[in-house]
């Protein structure tokens, strides 16, 4: 074998002594392909044959397996080398177990001790494979436990220890393999993980699992969690770096070729097709299910790699697949095809092209004529990849409908050229032009540059027209109307067999001030434009992908949708023909509605509200985390010290609530503390249920409980414990909340206690806390003399979970799957009526990351939500929640969500108000995740006519009084406020906006 000694060497120097080696086994695969071919053969006679070849074959696995740290910096040097080395190695293992299968005889009696050998060797072997080549390592133990069992007689006379304690370690193997697959399925569902190392991950997996037999990575494409879906999931995560393109990965490559690198696209792409072409028919479904899913995901970089591996399956598939799927694919687009401007329709439509293209000419032609409606264009994406005779059929089959054009062109008739015809069509199109939507705008472009041949002897008032519309398009004050046009009439420019028509077009262009400059610097390929603030494309490409993670798609649709409106419209304004004398009280109220609105449009006096009473300070802020943060670490420590259980499921602590997401007002002396906890249960084990809206119950498969490997890790405490928080079948969440209390009063007791307060001390710093129970909480108040004083700290328990478990317990499920993160919270809170016997087996849904990222994402509504909550305080409304108000805010979002960067924030604020008011008044707020749970159900009806009452007395003064300034404040703060206020803005003391 090579010295190993190998620092000294050169790389030609290791390559050639790796050469030598290569070629010294050749010489062995072709004495073993002699052996194999043998009749059968005693195992004395090929004694030395059998010693040798075993020895051989360890030395080079043994070898390669420690090559990385033999070699050090000329590994990847000589990586291509070694990797043929343990090919031609792994080739004669395969002669040797054919050969011993086939061809070597062994006699029980005189040769029992070189066969217990050699089942020794073949032992060693699935150990080592096991770190260098899973295929290797699965096919050498089948072979391994085969002799095991057939000579276990034989083993046990003869010596059992060396082949148990192989076994022993291929058990130990085979059940971290299927802990990792379990492990690595849990870690991609955890919240705030390094997406681009976990997509490393996965294709490093993928890759590893391609080189397995089907049988063995079928539990990781087809199980109950694909690393398929997972990929293509994960792929929108990391948008940033597919973006600039920095990171790079090994790249597929021939033998014999240089390595390359790939984008982390390809490198994704290229695992996926692979996986996906080992699969048999019946698994397929399962694969087609996860594609369409994604296609249709409305997100962008898995729509794509859906679509690419969509037409690898279907080119190295057979015709009549591919058949199938552009059929369904097409029924798919006919319902979705009103979406015209969705993201999911684009893509689509894209891929029922492509995969049409793939079919033959006759197969083509068969399917279109096979519609049973052709005259529902379902069939436009594949129109421009229709045969001839096709486009014919087509033609023949519409003619009716073609004949049914208006009789406005009777004058085309009397003179019929294609001339005329295309002026009218131009002219029409000029006169209508400024009345067209963006869109309508685009695609008469795209007919223009989609028609040059038609254009090759138009006369002279169709040139003239042209260019006239050429113009108004490049001058469009739409920029994406002006992009297509400048792309249109290079296009034309270049293709158009016309000379005339296109100089009439340029002489037309240079008449115009503002295209003489700009259309030839496009043409020319002039920078137009140059970056500020980026030293370089890689950082805007950088500073692109983070941010449009936040940018959200709105379909316009541009269908006639208003026509059942207009025409009872029509028929009411015909009736209000007939009364000469219009409503003097609807006039009046119509000028009282406008006057409010003007009155109600000046910031002035809500910004000033904002930055003295409410917005929080940031020294505050940063005070308050800073000596907090410790405290309570300090006391999570010491309840992982007091319960195994609690230490084991423990996963982090999260800040929610209002502080959370940025509507906290005043002081930051309140926060929601949730301690997240994840249950040593595989995802299997656990049901949800429910029949009661905004709750689920939460079933565990008590009989694999036993069988789990996280369980029985657990000392026989952690064990009891875990069994009392489960009854029936069901995790009890009284029970959960009490165990967790308990867990933290144990806590607490390790500190000395003064009276009713515990004493902590942090990094020199003594806090005194009481501790009371509130719902499905433990308040913690804590004062740090000098510091902080009556900081009440909420810590409430939660289970996380992924949003796909409870897909059919949501109605605005749709919503949860825009939201970027996926995880949403278990909280044992009980339901306090008494109209069913399980209340107790009930967990409420919290889906606080979601609101937090709707909050975010229309970050203007965070201070009127605030001066709402303000407003609550000043009026003593107790039993109107934070929540409830930030509910009805998302509600009014879907309504507004068009006019929140224009509406004034006083006018939203008084619209809100007339909100809450409908509200309290029908005693019913939806919950925004689930409208059929009612989140005023606790209240009082004496307590919500109380409210509502207060409430419609304050909008009746705010529309009386509107040209007041202050009136609205005057609700919102308290008498001094208010005094402090007025003093502040009359003396002009206060002239900053709102941020």
């Amino acid at each position: 074998m090579i010295n190993r000694d190998v620092n000294e060497d050169t790389v030609q120097d290791t390559k050639r002594k790796l050469f030598v080696c290569h070629e010294l086994l050749i010489i062995w695969e072709k004495s073993m392909e002699r052996v194999s071919k043998l009749e059968r053969t005693s195992a004395t006679d090929l004694k030395s044959t059998l010693e040798n070849v075993l020895v051989t074959i360890e030395l080079i696995f043994e070898h390669c397996r420690g090559s990385k740290k033999l070699y050090g910096v000329l590994f990847d040097n000589i990586s291509e080398e070694l990797t043929n080395l343990f090919r031609k190695a792994k080739t004669i293992l395969n002669l040797f177990l054919a050969t011993l299968d086939g061809v070597i005889v062994f006699d029980t009696d005189t040769e029992s001790e070189l066969l217990v050998k050699v089942i020794d060797s073949i032992g060693l072997f699935v150990t080592i494979a096991h770190d260098l080549d899973l295929k290797t390592f699965v096919e050498t133990s089948k072979v391994f436990g085969k002799l095991a069992i057939t000579k276990q007689d034989l083993v046990k006379r003869t010596n059992a220890t060396s082949v148990t304690s192989h076994l022993a370690q291929l058990a130990k193997n085979i059940s971290s393999m299927f802990l990792f697959c379990q492990t690595f399925f849990e870690y991609g569902n955890q919240a705030n993980i390094d997406k681009l190392g976990y997509h490393l991950l996965i294709v490093s997996i993928m890759k590893i699992l391609i080189n397995m037999p089907y049988e063995q990575h079928c539990k990781w494409t087809l199980g109950a969690e694909s690393i398929i879906d997972v990929a293509l999931t994960n792929i929108n995560h990391i948008q940033e770096e597919i973006l600039v393109g920095q990171v790079r990965l090994p790249g597929v490559h021939d033998i014999g070729e240089r390595p390359r690198s790939a984008s982390i696209y390809e490198a994704t792409i290229v695992p996926i097709c692979g996986l996906i072409s080992q699969i048999p028919a019946d698994g397929f479904q399962a694969i087609e299910l996860i594609l369409l899913k994604h296609l249709l995901s409305n997100q962008l970089w898995s729509s794509l790699l859906s679509s690419d591996i969509w037409c690898f399956v279907d080119r190295i598939g057979s015709s009549e697949l591919c058949v199938s799927h552009v059929k369904y694919l097409l029924k798919v687009y006919a319902v979705l095809m009103t979406r015209s401007n969705s993201l999911e329709v684009v893509i689509l439509e894209n891929l029922i092209g492509r995969l049409y293209n793939l079919l033959s000419e006759e197969t083509k032609h068969t399917l279109i004529t096979e519609f049973d409606d052709l005259e529902n264009p379902s069939w436009l994406p594949v129109a421009r990849f229709l045969p001839s005779k096709t486009k014919s059929f087509l033609q023949n089959r519409l003619a009716c409908v073609l004949n049914e054009i208006p009789t406005a062109f009777a004058e085309l008739h009397r003179q019929p050229t294609i001339q005329n015809w295309n002026h009218i069509i131009i002219e029409a199109i000029l006169t209508s032009f400024f009345y067209f939507p963006p869109h309508v705008k685009a695609i008469a472009s795209h007919y223009l540059r989609n028609n040059i041949d038609s254009l090759d002897n138009c006369g002279l008032k169709v040139a003239n027209a042209l260019a006239e519309f050429n113009c108004r398009l490049l001058e469009d004050e739409n920029p994406w109307v002006r992009q297509e046009a400048f792309e249109s009439f290079d296009h034309v420019a270049h293709i158009c067999p016309n000379e005339d028509l296109v100089t009439k077009m340029a002489a037309a262009v240079t008449k115009k001030s503002l295209l003489r400059d700009s259309l030839p610097a496009y043409l020319s390929g002039t920078i137009y434009h140059e970056l500020q603030n980026f030293s370089n494309i890689e950082d805007y490409l950088q500073h692109i992908g983070k941010h449009l993670q936040d940018i959200y798609h709105v379909c316009n649709n541009y269908e006639d949708s208003q026509r059942d409106e207009k025409l009872p419209k029509l028929e009411i304004h015909s009736m209000e023909s007939f009364d000469e004398t219009p409503s003097i009280n609807d006039l009046d109220e119509h000028m009282q509605n406008s006057e409010l609105k003007k009155n109600l449009s000046n910031d002035t006096i809500f910004n000033a509200i904002n930055k003295m009473f409410i917005s929080l300070e940031d020294n505050d802020i940063h005070k308050t985390n800073e000596a907090l943060l410790p405290m309570i670490q300090t006391i999570i420590n010491l309840m992982k010290s007091k319960d195994s259980l609690f230490k084991e499921a423990y996963q982090e602590i999260i800040f929610l609530g209002s502080f959370y997401k940025g509507t906290k007002i005043e002081k930051p002396n309140e926060f929601d503390l949730n301690i997240i906890l994840k249950l040593p249960l595989n995802n299997k084990e656990i049901n949800f249920y429910s029949e009661r809206p905004a709750f689920v119950k939460i079933k565990i498969d008590e009989s694999s409980i036993n069988d789990s490997s996280k369980y029985n890790l657990l000392p026989d405490k952690g064990k009891k414990s875990y069994k009392n928080i489960i009854k029936d079948g069901y995790l009890n969440p009284n029970k959960f909340r009490q165990w967790i209390q308990g867990i933290l009063f144990k806590a607490l007791n390790d500190f000395p206690k003064v009276k009713n307060e515990y004493e902590l001390t942090v990094d020199q710093l003594k806090a005194k806390i009481k501790i009371k129970q509130s719902g499905p909480a433990c308040t913690l108040i804590i004062n740090i003399p000098h510091i902080i004083e009556n900081i009440c700290i909420d810590l409430v328990p939660a289970l996380a979970f992924h949003i796909k478990y409870i897909n059919k317990f949501i109605s605005k499920f749709d919503k949860l799957e825009n939201c970027k993160n996926e995880i949403w919270f278990a909280i044992p809170s009980p339901l306090t009526d008494n109209d069913s016997n399980n209340n107790n087996f009930y967990w409420r849904l919290s889906f606080s990351y979601q609101e937090k990222e709707i909050l975010s994402r229309y970050g203007r509504i965070k201070p009127v939500i605030r001066q709402m909550k303000k407003l609550r305080d000043t009026q003593n409304w107790k039993s109107i929640a934070s929540y409830f108000i930030e509910t009805l805010v998302l509600h009014k979002i879907e309504e507004l969500k068009n006019d929140l960067e224009k509406i004034p924030f006083q006018l939203f604020l008084f619209k809100m108000l007339q909100e809450l008011y409908y509200a309290c008044n029908k005693h019913t707020l939806e919950c925004y995740w689930d409208k059929k749970y009612n989140l005023f159900s606790k209240i009082s009806k004496i307590e919500m006519q109380n409210i509502s009452c207060r409430l419609k007395n304050i909008i009746n003064t705010i529309e009386k009084y509107s040209s007041d300034q202050f009136i609205l404040a005057s609700f919102i703060l308290n008498s001094k406020e208010l005094e402090l206020l007025k003093e502040r803005i009359n003396n002009h003391q206060y002239t900053k906006g709102i941020y």
